[in-house]
C-alpha cells in the first residue's frame, strides 16, 4: 500500500510541475506575442503616418495653383473647367492607382476634375470630407475611408471606397483630394 501511495504522490508532484511549467511557457509565450504585436502595430502606425505625410505634401503643392487661380476670383463655372483642364496632371502627381479625383465647393456648387456622374442633388455639407475640414478650420484633414457620393448614391458606378484630404481655405470653399482605396 505504501509502495502505491509513493508511486500516486510522485505521480501527482510530476503532474503539478508539468501543469507549472505549461503554465509558465504559456504566460512567456503570451508576454512575447503582446511585446509582438505592440513592436507591429507602432511599425504599422510609423509606416501609415509616412505615408499621408506624403499625400498631405502631394495635397500642398497641387493647391498652390489653386489658390493662385482663385486669387482671379473666376466664376464658377471658369474654376470647374479649370479643375477638368488640370485633372492629368493632378493624376500624374499622385499616380494613377491612388488619385481619384480632386474637387472643391465654390460660389455655391462642387467645381469637381471628373464630368461623370449626376451631382444636381449633391450637397457638400452632408459629405465627411466637407464636414471634417469644416471642423478643422483651415488645417488640412484626414478623412477616414467611406463611401463616396455616386457609390452611395441610387446610381453607383462601381462599389469603393475613397480616402481624402481635405482642407476649408476659407469660408465656403473647401478642398477635396481623393485617394483610391484598392485593398
Amino acid at each position: 500500500m505504501k509502495y502505491v501511495l509513493s508511486r500516486f504522490s510522485t505521480l501527482l508532484v510530476e503532474i503539478c510541475l508539468t501543469i507549472a511549467i505549461c503554465t509558465i511557457i504559456v504566460l512567456s509565450s503570451l508576454a512575447n506575442l503582446t511585446i509582438d504585436s505592440r513592436r507591429f502595430i507602432e511599425t504599422v502606425n510609423t509606416e501609415y503616418q509616412l505615408i499621408i505625410n506624403g499625400y498631405i505634401s502631394t495635397f500642398r503643392a497641387l493647391t498652390i495653383p489653386i489658390h493662385q487661380e482663385l486669387a482671379r476670383d473666376p466664376s464658377f463655372e471658369d474654376m470647374d473647367r479649370w479643375l477638368k483642364d488640370h485633372d492629368g496632371q493632378f493624376r500624374e502627381a499622385l499616380g494613377a492607382d491612388t488619385y481619384d479625383g480632386f474637387a472643391m465647393t465654390y460660389k455655391g456648387n462642387l467645381a469637381r476634375t471628373w464630368s461623370e456622374g449626376d451631382y444636381s442633388r449633391f450637397d457638400p455639407n452632408t459629405r465627411p470630407w466637407y464636414q471634417q475640414a469644416r471642423q478643422a478650420r483651415g488645417s488640412i484633414t484626414v478623412v477616414a475611408p467611406y463611401i463616396p457620393y455616386m457609390a452611395a448614391s441610387n446610381q453607383p458606378t462601381e462599389k469603393k471606397i475613397t480616402m481624402t484630404i481635405a482642407q476649408q481655405y476659407a469660408e465656403g470653399i473647401s478642398f477635396d483630394l481623393d485617394l483610391k482605396i484598392n485593398a
